[in-house]
C-alpha cells in the first residue's frame, strides 16, 4: 500500500488536472453521473479506493463496524459498485447523496471504537435514515438506503495514512457533511482532524455544513466559522505534517471555487452569500452556513 506522500501526491496532481471546466460541472450535474465520472477519476489516483455503507447495514447490526469486519462480510462496496448497484434509481435512489459522518472518536467497545457504549452514533445513522426517507419523500412505497462514508468502516485501521491522504477526493465526491457534536465540551471543533474534514468540504464542495447536536445547543447558529485545522488537538503528533498538507489543498481549492461560485446549483455570489464569502478561507472568521439536523420522533434524547 502507498504511503501518506506518494498517495497525497498523487491525489493533489488528479485534483488539479480534473478542475478543469467540465470537471466543475459535475457540481451541477446528476448525482449518478457525478458518481460515473468519479468512479473513472478516481481509477487515475494511486490511492485506496472510496469505500461506502449502507445505513441498513448499520441499522441491521446496531454499531458502526470497523473496516476489516465490514471487507470480511461484506458491508462495504466501493463507489464503482455502488454506482453500478443503484444508477437505475436516479436521482431519488441513495447516490442522490452521499453522506460523509465528521466527528470525533469516542473510544467506546472494541468492535466500534468512534462511537460511546450506548452506540449513540449508529442511532444517529438509524434516524437520518428515518429523517431522509421522510423529510424528501424517497422512500417510493419502501426505504430507501442512505450511502455513508464513514473513516472507521472505509479506511483500513492497520494503514490509516493512505486512506487520509485521499481525503479531498472522497469529500469531493460527497453531498453532504454531517458534524456530529457529542459532548457539551465542544470537543468535536477542537479537533485537529475534524477541523481538516469541515474545512476540505466547504472549501470542495460548498460553504455549507449540517451538524448533529447530542445535546439541547439551545439557540443554532447558522453561520459557524472553522478554526484552522494546523492547531487542533491531534491524538498522535505524528499527524500533524498530514492535516498541514490537506490544509493547505483546501485553502488552494477554496481561493478556487470562491471566485468560480462553487457550482452552478445554488447561486454564491449574490445575497447573503456575496456577504459571507471571502476570496480566501479566513479561520475564525469566513462564516459557513450550518444547518442543525432536524429532530423528530425517537431522536436519539438531547442531554
Amino acid at each position: 500500500m502507498s504511503s501518506f506522500a506518494t498517495t497525497f501526491e498523487s491525489m493533489t496532481n488528479g485534483l488539479r488536472a480534473g478542475t478543469t471546466p467540465e470537471w466543475e460541472d459535475l457540481q451541477s450535474q446528476s448525482k449518478v453521473t457525478k458518481a460515473k465520472r468519479g468512479v473513472e477519476w478516481l481509477a487515475t489516483i494511486d490511492g485506496p479506493d472510496m469505500w461506502l455503507i449502507e445505513s441498513n447495514t448499520i441499522m441491521e447490526l446496531g454499531y458502526i463496524p470497523r473496516h476489516d469486519e465490514c471487507l470480511a462480510n461484506g458491508y462495504i462496496y466501493s463507489l464503482e459498485d455502488a454506482a453500478a448497484k443503484w444508477a437505475g434509481d436516479g436521482e431519488n435512489g441513495p447516490l442522490d447523496e452521499i453522506n460523509f459522518l465528521s466527528h470525533n472518536w469516542c473510544m467506546g467497545p472494541d468492535k466500534s471504537k468512534i462511537d460511546n457504549d450506548n452506540f449513540d452514533k449508529a442511532k444517529m445513522v438509524a434516524h437520518w435514515h428515518k429523517w431522509r426517507n421522510g423529510a424528501y419523500k424517497r422512500s417510493r412505497g419502501k426505504d430507501t438506503p442512505v450511502l455513508w462514508w464513514i473513516d472507521w468502516s472505509c479506511i483500513d485501521q492497520s494503514n490509516s495514512a493512505p486512506g487520509a491522504a485521499m481525503l479531498p477526493a472522497y469529500v469531493k465526491l460527497c453531498g453532504m457533511m454531517l458534524c456530529c457534536v457529542h459532548d457539551r465540551e465542544g470537543k468535536y471543533f477542537t479537533r485537529g482532524w475534524c477541523r481538516t474534514e469541515r474545512c476540505l468540504f466547504t472549501a470542495m464542495n460548498s460553504p455549507r455544513n449540517w451538524f448533529f447536536y447530542f445535546y439541547d445547543v439551545g439557540e443554532f447558529n447558522p453561520w459557524q466559522t472553522i478554526d484552522d485545522p494546523r492547531t487542533g488537538n491531534i491524538t498522535k503528533e505524528s499527524d500533524r505534517p498530514f492535516i498541514a498538507k490537506l490544509t493547505e489543498i483546501a485553502l488552494e481549492f477554496w481561493e478556487k471555487n470562491a471566485r468560480s461560485g462553487f457550482d452552478k446549483t445554488n447561486n454564491y455570489k449574490e445575497g447573503v452569500w456575496a456577504k459571507v464569502i471571502t476570496p480566501q478561507l479566513n479561520f475564525g472568521k469566513t462564516k459557513i452556513m450550518s444547518w442543525e439536523m432536524a429532530s423528530g420522533v425517537n431522536f436519539p434524547k438531547k442531554r
